[in-house]
């Protein structure tokens, strides 16, 4: 790669040219649509899924095998 090697040239690049690090582009990411979804109307399927309580607790054990 260089003398600097791949570890360290990746590392100058996110430092010096501003580029991110992927948790960082996902957690804004992340928030993006959340802000998408709160600016949503209340009847939007995917707020109120987002924005859900759940009632009831989980079922014990292994889930199904199958989806139908």
């Amino acid at each position: 790669m260089n003398k600097f090697g791949a570890r360290n040239y990746i590392s100058f690049l996110i430092s010096h040219l501003k580029l991110y690090k992927e948790p960082q582009v996902i957690r804004s990411n992340r928030l993006r649509w959340l802000g998408h979804i709160w600016r949503s109307p209340e009847n939007n399927q995917t707020r109120a899924y987002t924005f859900k309580n759940p009632m009831g607790s989980r079922t014990r054990g292994r889930p199904p095998t199958r989806w139908i």
